[in-house]
């Protein structure tokens, strides 16, 4: 079991922070339901008119406003049952954030949002993302036959390609087929404030956060992980999470160069 109290990359926060300001919307989860949007039409609603996450989640993705909408979940156990083919508009499978939200809960102990036969959240490249006091479990990727090539590296339980901050969260039982069991941040911008990341497994080599020099945990990779040298060199970072230099010609996936 892993508690990262992190407070780190403070200039990014002002992108993260709910304002009703500008044409910024608020959902307040209804149902602990997992059917999604009706009618994408700025009105959280299923075919039944309750507002469920995965549908306030659809409305925030298509609310074209730069000003973070809010998604209020109140306590209950919202398990994403809704399955269907590979897409990244949050229709069914993982939630995926591709607009500005803010996702607040009430409680890690009392909002718990479970994976069925996906991971829980995608924050993709461009994408901004702020979530709060709630649970992230029982996520996972699957086997390797059923994830798309460029999905071997992401999380079980999160995967994070943007701009992303989780206060006060626990991610716990979550799995990957190959690395960050529980969270993977792959070149995106990562802040974690009193984080607990407890009994998530990694198929591969990084199922846990752990402390391997630098500021903040990362994942260690093994000589034969896949992620060594599976990176782009375009827009690769000149050194990584714990300040080392990626100066060996060919980047590694993910904070740690080896």
């Amino acid at each position: 079991m892993l508690r990262v109290p992190v407070s780190c990359l403070v200039s990014v926060l002002w992108m993260l922070v709910f304002s009703t300001a500008s044409g910024a919307l608020v959902f307040d989860a209804t149902s602990t339901d997992d059917n999604p949007d009706a009618v994408i039409d700025g009105t959280c609603a299923d075919a039944e008119g309750a507002c469920t996450l995965r549908a306030a989640v659809q409305e925030a993705n298509a609310n074209v406003d730069p000003t973070p909408d809010e998604i209020n979940v109140p306590a209950g156990k919202y398990v994403l049952k809704e399955t269907g083919p590979d897409e990244d508009a949050a229709a069914t499978c993982d939630l995926d954030l591709t607009d500005p939200v803010n996702i607040s809960g009430a409680g890690a102990e009392s909002t718990v949002v479970e994976g069925k036969k996906d991971r829980v959240f995608e924050v993709p490249v461009g994408a901004t993302a702020l979530i709060t006091d709630l649970t992230v479990t029982k996520g996972s990727i699957g086997t390797r036959k059923r994830v798309k090539a460029d999905e071997i590296f992401n999380g079980g339980g999160i995967s994070n390609e943007g701009t992303f901050a989780l206060e006060r969260v626990s991610l716990s039982k979550n799995k990957s087929a190959d690395d960050g069991g529980g969270l993977s941040n792959v070149f995106g911008t990562l802040v974690l404030t009193d984080v607990l990341l407890t009994g998530n497994k990694a198929k591969d080599d990084a199922g846990a956060l752990e402390h391997n020099g630098g500021a903040t945990p990362t994942h260690a990779l093994a000589p034969d992980s896949p992620a060594v040298d599976m990176g782009t060199q375009t827009g690769c970072p000149a050194e990584d999470q714990r300040g080392l230099a990626r100066d060996d010609g060919a980047c590694d996936v993910g904070a740690f160069e080896l």
